[in-house]
């Protein structure tokens, strides 16, 4: 599928999988279908209602914010779609709204409980989890930072970096 190879080449390596997987859901739902033009919104809603029912791997019901992914995704198929394919392709997915979502409540530390942890780490564990608590980044997203040389003539603050090869970022301190 174009989308998904377009998809890889703008994406990181899980969201990639995580379009694969919903778009392998959408055809086996859409199956029926010959032609991508001929679904409508209510075929989107049954999409949603039949997402909701079904399970995960886990055997744990699939959350209503993972089926508003879902249905993100397909609106990115169809917009993909109508901007390369065919200009007069409307999109059924384009408004519907999202489900309710539950909002959950995170907790949170004071500099004091983090400072405790941080000493508590190994010196990798802390670059690493510094690097977390700094930039915002997950785990995924630091495993596959890239590192750049700076434009020459650039001021280049100084860091002690971890490196697992040549390209990979693994923690700054």
């Amino acid at each position: 599928m174009d989308f998904l190879e377009f998809t890889k080449n703008k994406k990181r390596p899980n969201p990639y999988k995580r379009y694969r997987a919903v778009l392998e859901h959408f055809q086996a739902f859409a199956k029926s279908y010959t032609q991508v033009g001929t679904i409508t919104p209510a075929d989107i809603d049954a999409f949603r209602d039949e997402r909701l029912a079904e399970k995960n791997s886990r055997g744990k019901p699939i959350s209503p914010r993972n089926v508003n992914y879902e249905v993100a995704t397909i609106r990115s198929f169809y917009y993909y779609l109508r901007r390369f394919r065919d200009t007069n392709l409307t999109n059924p997915a384009a408004r519907l709204k999202p489900l309710a979502v539950t909002k959950t409540v995170v907790d949170t530390y004071d500099e004091a409980e983090m400072e405790k942890f941080f000493r508590a780490c190994t010196e990798e564990e802390r670059a690493v989890f510094k690097t977390f608590y700094y930039t915002g980044l997950r785990e995924q997203e630091l495993a596959h930072e890239r590192v750049q040389p700076p434009p020459s003539g650039h001021f280049v603050p100084h860091f002690r970096i971890l490196i697992v090869d040549s390209t990979h970022l693994i923690g700054v301190l």
